[in-house]
């Protein structure tokens, strides 16, 4: 009966109905659903409504979840019809777990518009496990984006903000525009990530795609400084962790929104200026994107820095992460070769810092 119901073989599937378990009645309806075989679908529901006034509309459930997930709207209206529940959750395996998800979910995840908006008129909630308007942002699905926001999605609140972080995160533009034209907040935190943070730390599929996000995002006044979230918990600015994640891209456009390249980013931890951070975390060629900038070389330290002062420098840290080609673009810089470098460099074992130190200073005759 399965392979028949695969198949859309109505007249090898009906005769194996009557005798046929429940179990097996469930597995032909997910396939028949999965695969759109509307006529096998509606076969199955009647035969075993006719053979048992008893039955259980459970299996309805899956088998909807199955269509939708394959864009199987005819198959997925029968089932509403046969009384399937269009708001009922449904537990499913992952590689990370188990999660609960949604008829409505799973359709905006697979990006199926005309399903999601079948959903919609039957009366989905958008208030899931698995929130419709999250799925559809994280896939890019911008008209799903479109029609979830037309019928009352909340943009506003945590979903819209989660949704927001989501699409800014895949660099989907479309998706970014069309939920900042319904008012979602461009500043808005979910745990602790803004859009404009989410943006700027991944590696893009497509430059492009990466560059309208973060411009649609500061043409909407996201505040490229924030680094405090409402609970007044620290994080780290879109700035950095465009360093850290090596975006040479994305930091550019965030440092033409007016922000000083050598003033301190934020508090705590990376309470220094971004060649610093670069310096520490082998950002080479951000480093150097920095000192195009005119970012000071001597960093937070100065100039002919002593004592505990020295530690802020970039060239303190790259040394003492071990970054050799970040310490020899720094001292081409004119970075100051402090005597504790070699000794640092030493200690550690890191030979080719040992060396790009040591050349610097038959170099200068030293």
């Amino acid at each position: 009966m399965w392979t028949a119901a695969q198949k859309g073989v109505l007249c090898e599937v009906l005769p194996h109905v009557c005798t046929a378990t429940d179990r097996q009645i469930a597995s032909a309806l997910f396939v028949a659903a999965s695969n759109d075989h509307a006529h096998v679908v509606a076969a199955l529901i009647g035969a075993r409504e006719f053979a048992c006034a008893g039955l259980n509309y459970t299996c309805y459930t899956p088998a909807l979840c199955h269509a939708v997930c394959m864009g199987s709207t005819s198959a997925a209206r029968v089932l509403l019809t046969a009384k399937a529940s269009v708001n009922r959750a449904l537990t499913v395996l992952t590689l990370g777990g188990t999660r609960c998800v949604s008829p409505l979910g799973v359709a905006a995840a697979q990006g199926h518009v005309d399903t999601v908006l079948m959903l919609l008129h039957a009366g989905a909630d958008q208030h899931t496990h698995d929130p419709p308007l999250v799925e559809a942002a994280f896939g890019g699905h911008a008209l799903i984006v479109h029609a979830l926001v037309a019928e009352k999605a909340d943009v506003h609140g945590a979903l819209g903000c989660w949704a927001l972080v989501a699409a800014a995160g895949k660099d989907r533009a479309d998706v970014v525009k069309v939920l900042l034209d319904a008012g979602a907040l461009p500043d808005s935190f979910h745990c602790s990530t803004t859009p404009l943070m989410a943006s700027a730390v991944n590696t893009p599929l497509h430059a492009s795609d990466k560059d309208k996000v973060i411009r649609a995002l500061l043409d909407a006044k996201a505040d490229v400084h924030l680094h405090v979230r409402p609970d007044g918990h620290r994080t780290t600015t879109a700035c950095i962790r465009a360093v850290i994640g090596q975006q040479v891209g994305a930091l550019k456009l965030l440092l033409g929104a007016r922000v000083s390249v050598n003033a301190p980013q934020g508090q705590g931890t990376y309470n220094d200026v971004l060649l610093t951070v670069a310096a520490r975390h082998g950002a080479h060629h951000v480093a150097r994107a920095l000192l195009r900038a005119k970012a000071d070389v001597h960093g937070a330290a100065g100039p002919n820095a002593a004592g505990a002062a020295r530690v802020k420098s970039p060239i303190y840290s790259a040394v003492t992460a071990g970054e050799a080609a970040v310490v020899r673009l720094l001292l081409r810089a004119g970075a100051d070769a402090y005597p504790c470098l070699l000794q640092i460099a030493a200690r550690h074992g890191f030979e080719d810092v040992a060396r790009a130190l040591n050349a610097h200073e038959a170099q200068l005759g030293v």
